[in-house]
């Protein structure tokens, strides 16, 4: 059998592994718990759940605009430096920022109306636990 022509860039055991981390470029943060196809449920401006293609069940979220949050929560005190790029970063617990981004969310017009989806989104909570993630620092403007 031939081999993959990758194979020699590739290390470690193949497998799935649910991963929380922050998308500089969408300014979000992702978190996929189950290694199967998925689409967006758009909850409101802030928080997406993702079901499941194979049953629906809620699999993970992306919780979007995440500097802002930081800026409503007076985040200054929590600036540490990339351990890889000596870089400033804002090392943030996630499951405070769920519980902030959800009450954001209920705080938006029409969110009480929405606020049924928040218990489904908010069961992440014991799923990530106490797991930070590092959100680059911006600068001054």
């Amino acid at each position: 059998m031939e081999s993959h022509p990758l194979n020699d860039y590739v290390s470690g055991s193949p497998g799935f592994k649910a991963d929380i981390w922050y998308n500089a470029a969408g300014d979000c943060i992702e978190y996929v718990g189950a290694n199967e196809a998925y689409v967006g449920d758009r909850i409101d401006g802030t928080i997406t759940i993702f079901r499941s293609l194979v049953d629906n069940r809620p699999i993970g979220f992306m919780v979007k605009g995440i500097q802002a949050i930081l800026d409503s929560m007076d985040a200054d005190d929590i600036v540490v430096k990339s351990v890889e790029t000596q870089a400033p970063m804002r090392l943030v617990r996630v499951d405070v920022l769920l519980a902030v981004a959800a009450g954001r969310g209920i705080s938006e017009p029409g969110g009480i109306r929405r606020a049924r989806q928040y218990p489904e989104f908010l069961r992440f909570l014991p799923q990530v636990g106490d797991t930070s993630v590092e959100v680059p620092e911006l600068a001054e403007a």
